[in-house]
């Protein structure tokens, strides 16, 4: 009887030495920010958390597709592309959980009813190449050629080096080409429908609660890599 409660006393000394499972959290926004940066960022304080941040959209999906994460914070649309993820959390941004869009031209505003089909427009992979075509839908009644970039500073040199009439960006991110650049740029309004900033979606059959806690704490450093006010 002795001997059987020293076994059960080491066998509990040594599960309480086994770390918890660390959840996966995989995200993809391209910003203004390096994902190193976020990655590093958000690692530090999202304990019990495995943070990969990828900057392209193949990298992204091949990896979910591999290795299934336990939560991706991404755009809604890819959440919803992807499958087998249900979104736990919307970014906010102005109290708002969509975002507009506006085309950005040089000089000249670009009227969106003239854009045809040998019309050149940059924008950045969020969807893929067929993702991407089905957004363009939103806004252009006939399909123009889309140049898919990976980052946001990406988008400025198609339109210094005049390889694209234009670019198609969250309205969010035009201050960053005016502070950038001493080009005179356009900016249209696009209208249609708009889609979600940003979202935390979690694997079905999976909680994330960890990863979930850790984002509710809206850190101010953190939302503002992801250029949001907070996440609800």
């Amino acid at each position: 009887m002795r001997h059987e409660t020293v076994l059960i006393c080491v066998l509990v000394l040594l599960l309480s030495t086994i770390p918890a499972a660390q959840e996966k959290l995989y995200v993809f926004y391209p910003t203004t920010t390096r994902p190193q940066v976020i990655q590093d960022r958000m690692s530090s304080s999202f304990d019990g958390v495995t943070v990969t941040v990828f900057g392209r959209y193949n990298d992204f999906t091949a990896k979910v597709g591999m290795d299934p994460p336990d939560a991706i914070i991404t755009k809604p649309a890819l959440i919803s592309q992807i499958g087998g993820y249900t979104i736990v959390l919307n970014a906010q941004r102005r109290g708002k959980t969509e975002e507009a869009y506006v085309l950005v031209s040089i000089n000249t505003p670009l009227d969106p009813a003239s854009v045809n089909g040998e019309t050149v427009l940059g924008a950045i992979d969020l969807l893929g190449r067929n993702g991407m075509k089905t957004f363009s839908e939103q806004f252009f009644s006939v399909e123009p050629k889309i140049k898919r970039v990976t980052k946001v500073e990406d988008l400025l040199p198609l339109l210094s080096f005049n390889m694209a009439a234009g670019i198609v960006i969250e309205d969010v991110f035009v201050n960053y080409f005016k502070t950038t650049s001493q080009l005179q740029f356009a900016i249209t309004s696009l209208t249609g429908s708009k889609g979600g900033i940003l979202a935390l979606a979690v694997r079905d059959g999976s909680k994330a609660d960890k990863t979930v806690a850790a984002l509710k704490k809206n850190d101010k450093e953190i939302c503002g890599m992801f250029e949001v006010d907070s996440w609800k």
